[in-house]
């Protein structure tokens, strides 16, 4: 909580998601989130937060509100900081109807696991780091079009977001923006 003063907002909700997502997964030992999250993880991160990270709250001599907000909106579903990066956007935006980690399926059978799905504007964000694809190679490039293909023939757009594009928000905004312009319309939305 104390990096929301010292580094800002932004680096204190990743570390908040990490240490989330690190405190969540312990308590399911063998976990592998290749293979998904069961509801019990999410009911087990919702005690957490409450048990541990509403508390520290509680506790602090000021700020109270703006830790409240975010500890509120932390999830265990972020696997890297670009994706918590990717979700501080997203909420800042108060861009509504985005969920984290979803499995995406066509007749054939799995696809993928999405970073962040949007069913009502049939929007998918990916974030992607180049450091996967230097270490795995053609083979990852060439599955993740195939995915990407299967995607797209199911009337999905896919956004392919940077590292670079999640940590400014303006960029982040603008790219999102320009590429599904109907997402301006989920801003804020009760339903989105």
């Amino acid at each position: 909580m104390d990096l929301i003063r010292i580094s800002g907002q932004r680096e204190a909700f990743a570390a908040m998601e990490w240490v989330l997502r690190q405190m969540t997964t312990a308590q399911f030992p063998g976990v592998n989130p290749k293979f998904g999250y069961t509801e019990k993880f999410q009911a087990e991160a919702r005690r957490i937060v409450a048990t541990a990270f509403c508390p520290a709250v509680a506790r602090m001599r000021s700020g109270q509100v703006t830790a409240q907000r975010m500890v509120d909106a932390i999830d265990p579903f972020s696997e890297s900081p670009a994706e918590s990066n990717c979700r501080f956007n997203l909420i800042a935006l108060n861009l509504t109807g985005f969920e984290q980690q979803i499995e995406v399926r066509d007749s054939k059978g799995f696809i993928a696991r999405v970073d962040f799905l949007n069913e009502q504007a049939r929007t998918i964000l990916a974030v992607d780091g180049s450091e996967k694809y230097a270490l795995v190679g053609p083979s990852l490039i060439r599955r993740e079009g195939e995915q990407h293909n299967r995607l797209l023939s199911l009337g999905y757009k896919v956004i392919h977001l940077s590292f670079d594009d999640v940590f400014r928000l303006n960029d982040f905004r603008d790219k999102i923006f320009t590429q599904v312009p109907e997402l301006k319309q989920m801003v804020g939305s009760p339903h989105g």
